[in-house]
Order: C-alpha cells, then sequence, then structure tokens
C-alpha cells in the first residue's frame, strides 16, 4: 500500500473537517467521533448519533426524502432522520445510532419476541414495496433497535421497535410488487443464489429477508431446536429461485408474508400479553417475562404453500 493510499485509508477513519464542524451538527452539539464504517458513517461517544455521508450515485437522500414526508403511521419503521445538502458536498443523513439486531441479546429471546421481531421485520419491508422502493441489501445488520439508554435522548424512537437503515442500494422503481421485472442486482451482504445476476427487485427483498431470518434463528437457537413454524416460515421466503427474468413467483409476497406472520404471532399469543411485559434493559437484552415454547402446538395448526 502506498503511502498516499496508506493516509487515505487512515484518514478515513476519522470524521472530515467539513462534517465536523457542520454548522448543522455544531448547533446540535453532535460531535462525532468513531467511524462505523469509514468514509461514510460516524458517531459520537457515547453512541447517540450516527451521520452517513451518502454516495454521490445512490438514491439514499431521495428515498429519506420520500419516506419521511410519509404520514408517522406510514414510516413506522423508519428512524426519524434528517437530510442536509449544501452546494458543495455530498448529502449527509443525520439519525439516531441504535444497535443492530445481533448486539442486542437475541439468544435469552423466547418464542414470542422472536415472532414479534419476525413481524416488525416484515412489516418495514412491505412498508418500502408499498412506496415501489426495494431496499436491495436486506441483511440482519441493517436492522436495529432502540434500548433504554437511549430513550432519554430521542423522543422520536420507540423502545424495543425494530427500524430498517441503510438505503445505499435502495431503488424507486414506478412499479410496484407483482409488476416490475428483474434489474440488475447491486452487491449485497446476501449471496446471490445459482449467480444470479438480475431479478425481480421485490422478490429479491423478501428471498434476502428470508435468509436474513434463517440467519437470526441460527443465532437464537443455536443450544436449542429452532421452532418449526418460524423455521418454515422463513424457508417459505426464501422460496425455490428458478432465476426468473421477469416477476418473480417464487416466493411470497410482502403482503402475504406479513399476513402469515401476523396470524402466527396472534395465534400463539393472542392477548398480546408479551407486549405488555417485555423488559428491555440498558445492556441490550430484550427478553418477555413470559415466553412460549413453538415445539408443544400441534404441526396442523399452519401450511406454507410453496
Amino acid at each position: 500500500m502506498s503511502d498516499p493510499v496508506l493516509k487515505a485509508f487512515q484518514e478515513s477513519f476519522y470524521p472530515p473537517a467539513w462534517l465536523k464542524n457542520h454548522a448543522e451538527l455544531t448547533s446540535r452539539d453532535i460531535d462525532l467521533v468513531h467511524a462505523l464504517k469509514p468514509g461514510q458513517v460516524y458517531s459520537t461517544q457515547p453512541r447517540v448519533f450516527a451521520v452517513k455521508i451518502t454516495d454521490g450515485t445512490s438514491e439514499e437522500a431521495l428515498i429519506y426524502d420520500k419516506l419521511l414526508q410519509l404520514d408517522v403511521a406510514s414510516r413506522d419503521h423508519i428512524l426519524p432522520s434528517t437530510v442536509v445538502r449544501s452546494e458543495t458536498q455530498r448529502p449527509f443523513v443525520i439519525m439516531p445510532c441504535l444497535i443492530d439486531l445481533p448486539s442486542v441479546g437475541l439468544s435469552r429471546w423466547r418464542f414470542a419476541s422472536v415472532v414479534r421481531g419476525f413481524r416488525q421485520m416484515v412489516e418495514a419491508v412491505y412498508m418500502l414495496h408499498n412506496q415501489h422502493i426495494a431496499h436491495m441489501d436486506v441483511a440482519v445488520n441493517n436492522f436495529v433497535m432502540a434500548n433504554a439508554h437511549h430513550m432519554p435522548h430521542h423522543d422520536s424512537i420507540e423502545l424495543g421497535k425494530i427500524y430498517i437503515i441503510d438505503f445505499g442500494a435502495s431503488h424507486h422503481f414506478e412499479l410496484g410488487p407483482g409488476r416490475q421485472s428483474s434489474t440488475e442486482l447491486p452487491p449485497t451482504q446476501v449471496p446471490k443464489p445459482q449467480g444470479i445476476k438480475r431479478l425481480d427487485p421485490f422478490s429479491w427483498d423478501i428471498y434476502c429477508l428470508g435468509s436474513t431470518l434463517q440467519t437470526l434463528l441460527e443465532f437464537i437457537y443455536c443450544d436449542r431446536p429452532q421452532p418449526w413454524i418460524l423455521r418454515r416460515y422463513a424457508t417459505w421466503l426464501v422460496g425455490n429461485e428458478q432465476g426468473c427474468t421477469a416477476v418473480c413467483r417464487c416466493r411470497p409476497s410482502a403482503r402475504e408474508a406479513l399476513s402469515v406472520i401476523t396470524f402466527v404471532e396472534r395465534t400463539f399469543d393472542p392477548a398480546g400479553i408479551f407486549e405488555q411485559v417485555i423488559d428491555l434493559s440498558p445492556n441490550g437484552s430484550a427478553e418477555p417475562a413470559l415466553g412460549l415454547d413453538c415445539e408443544h402446538h400441534d404441526d396442523s395448526v399452519l401450511v406454507f404453500n410453496t
């Protein structure tokens, strides 16, 4: 690595002066210290706020504009954020700095908490698809959650709510789910099946969502059997990809996926008891006082059609 390249690499771990000293940040007493993603995302210490410099070739700033204009109910799983533009620099986004899912004590979650979390993740993708936005990089690290220590700093976030982040690869399409044909897939965290390079973008989101849920199940149930109903649900979302070049029917839509996981949630906890007793401690753990063991239920409760 040459000296100029090495110097640029080292400097990427520190926020650029134009950003650190920007009036929008200094007026809010936001002092950026850490690089969460060198050259692009920086945070305060303690991690209360994060600031992301958008890629000049992405639609991220425009997608935030569109989402933040929606009514509160329609952007339920989008972090309250501010997009800042200038004539000389790329747009940047100021947002709460929350915890990614692998860091919130998932291994201690009981069945009801897992179902609630899955339902929220599907809701987030469904919300995007309703706006004809495909996330294009749905993955474990692109979902975050607030715990108790975040609450004094952000009055617009909800304790225990899951939010979807990182719209750097996202795209707004004129046609929505069930009408949009294949498009070139960007580099993604979830490996592409069978070397596929093009796919219906909304179906690709569901494939990635299913893969993400499978990853979470492996993590949560690393020392105990996975509930059959959640295992089958994640597999249903992944589907059996056939390399579709038009609208893809290899897996359910976000609407169908949400209907099923909502049914599972209401069937196994119809009174919503676990939502009332969930305890999110300052160390990031999230576990309800009451849990249900799905393995005890009859396998005929729900059938997934593929």
